[in-house]
């Protein structure tokens, strides 16, 4: 098994201990699979050891310094080893750093006001976003559809004020929003 594989399993250095006692005492070692609840004696104590351990305040730690096939290891805050699919564990924290900095951008200030007031909700924004109504996974049509999104969720559609800030010999000052003719035209008033 590769060593980036092995880190996928949860709780690795509690079963890279258990193999290295197995290595190191010559144990021979067969897993049977018991049916939970089956009523056989040894079962039914190892089911009550299980539940003791899990009411229990105790902790037993492991140091993956005496482990010798443990090449590495992530501490957080300096006294827990995350002994976990680091991928899995560090993705949430990831995106909500990304979506920090992304909404702290100086354009997306509305982004920030609705977010930090709990207006937004990013994982179904996300998942809206990733959302294919197109048959194949990936065609012209559905980077189209996937631009238009994220474009809509930044407030970067191409309005008459963004057009008139960026190429002002074209328009001449033209910003009025055409549907009401009243308001000038710009990403927030486009949902209004």
């Amino acid at each position: 098994m590769t060593p980036r594989r092995k880190q996928k399993i949860n709780n690795i250095i509690l079963w890279q201990v258990i193999q290295q006692i197995i290595d190191e005492l010559n144990l021979q070692v067969h897993f049977t699979k018991v049916k939970a609840h089956s009523g056989i004696e040894y079962n039914e104590i190892a089911d009550k050891l299980a539940k003791d351990g899990c009411d229990s305040g105790r902790i037993i730690l492991i140091s993956p310094k005496g482990i010798k096939a443990q090449k590495g290891y992530i501490m957080f805050n300096n006294d827990t080893i995350i002994d976990r699919n680091i991928r899995k564990t560090l993705k949430k924290p990831i995106n909500f750093q990304n979506i920090k900095r992304q909404i702290s951008l100086k354009p997306l200030h509305t982004l920030k006001t609705f977010t930090t007031n709990h207006i937004i909700n990013w994982e179904f924004s996300q998942l809206w976003i990733n959302h294919n109504p197109f048959q194949k996974a990936t065609n012209e049509s559905y980077s189209k559809h996937v631009s238009w999104r994220i474009k809509c969720s930044n407030y970067a559609l191409p309005t008459l004020d963004a057009l008139n800030r960026n190429y002002p010999d074209i328009l001449n000052g033209y910003d009025t929003y055409f549907l009401c003719s009243v308001a000038p035209e710009s990403n927030e008033h486009f949902w209004t």
